[in-house]
């Protein structure tokens, strides 16, 4: 029987603010398809306490539905659903509409599946940061970040922006997709991928050394 209630809300707070969990559902439908409707700004992980819990417990006949529309937010945030995801058993299938961007054009590209509405928008930027406390904390914060920033960016949209535009993302260029452009963008990255997995099944090959042909001893009379 289908449960038309999502999951209540959880509340936590965070910087004497409060923020509400995004709902999830649960349909058994042959195996079971969760839910997770990412509708707002990601503004910290609690939002996404039933989200992963529902990946960790999914199965591998369920499916991972998750609708977005959702303009980003704290990357922090983002990485703690992004892990749930690679953990996951489940497949997960996006149905992305609107506009989704910044941290969650990551949550887009790590689906194994996705759908996009015509009216499908996409801002990939370098995003925002900010630092506080004593000078020295100030300094060490703006330090790691802009080795790891650049790491991020390359490391998630390699394949699918190109290493220019990778660098002038760094640089602070705002790139806007629509569906089209996104959807032939993935599928580029998907034939790179399967390019560099070809160059790793090649067996390695090693030189040859250098074969002398046999001299023949003379003979004693």
């Amino acid at each position: 029987m289908n449960n038309p209630n999502p999951m209540p809300f959880a509340r936590a707070s965070f910087g004497g603010e409060s923020a509400e969990a995004f709902d999830v559902s649960y349909i058994p439908v042959r195996a079971g398809t969760y839910i997770l409707n990412i509708n707002r700004a990601i503004e910290e992980v609690a939002q996404f306490d039933y989200a992963i819990q529902a990946m960790n417990m999914a199965n591998e006949d369920d499916q991972i539905e998750i609708r977005l529309q959702c303009p980003g937010g704290s990357l922090d945030a983002t990485d703690a659903f992004i892990h749930a995801m690679h953990g996951c058993k489940a497949p997960i299938h996006t149905v992305a509409t609107g506009n989704c961007s910044s941290a969650a054009s990551a949550i887009l590209l790590e689906s194994h599946s996705f759908e996009l509405s015509d009216g499908f928008s996409s801002l990939i930027h370098c995003g925002s940061l900010g630092a506080g406390g004593a000078f020295n904390e100030f300094n060490a914060s703006t330090k790691f970040h802009q080795e790891f920033m650049p790491n991020w960016m390359r490391k998630t949209y390699m394949g699918f922006l190109s290493d220019d535009e990778i660098e002038g993302l760094i640089k602070g260029q705002d790139i806007w997709l629509n569906a089209e452009q996104w959807g032939d963008r993935y599928n580029k990255r998907n034939e790179w991928i399967a390019e560099k997995m070809a160059q790793l099944q090649k067996p390695a090959r090693k030189p040859r050394k250098t074969v002398k042909k046999p001299v023949d001893k003379p003979t004693e009379e």
